[in-house]
């Protein structure tokens, strides 16, 4: 921000400094190069660091896929975060379904087994995750095929 500044504060000392006169084409155009020449260092500056700190945050992303949803996973340092958007199909009351195992960075330091509440319906559930990374949910309620839940579930992974 401070180099923007400092660019932004250049340009107006060269025209209050020509304020009676008139700058000519070759005296505009290497101002020009001039400045262009710094965005794109800091253009390049700003890529490295998000670069850094991508590897440093560490983001990584997976999927799950199984008959009844595709969930995406994401991975932010040693925050996971599992995201169901819509069922597939019909899911009938207390029908166990198998989600999957997650792959080797994105499995839970140990056994997460929450009771949730889905969507605005509420709909009642119970997911677990197994350390091996196996995950699987319950519904107590039958619910019908494309509902929509858009719910979001956190826990902790090895770094």
């Amino acid at each position: 921000a401070n180099r923007i500044f400092f660019l932004n504060s250049n340009i107006s000392q060269s025209n209050e400094n020509r304020a009676n006169k008139v700058p000519s084409s070759a005296f505009l155009f290497s101002i020009i190069q001039q400045k262009n020449s710094q965005i794109q260092d800091l253009q390049n500056e700003i890529s490295e660091i998000n670069n850094t700190l991508n590897k440093i945050i560490n983001i990584k992303t997976a999927k799950l896929t199984n008959d009844y949803f595709d969930i995406s996973v994401t991975k932010c340092g040693n925050i996971c975060e599992l995201q169901f958007v819509r069922n597939k199909k019909e899911i009938k009351a207390s029908t166990g379904i198998i989600l999957g195992t997650l792959p080797d960075g994105f499995r839970p330091i140990g056994n997460f087994n929450p009771m949730l509440t889905l969507g605005k319906q509420g709909y009642a559930a119970y997911f677990t995750l197994s350390a091996q990374g196996e995950a699987a949910i319950t519904f107590y309620t039958d619910i019908p095929a494309l509902t929509s839940f858009y719910a979001r579930i956190h826990y902790i992974v090895r770094y």
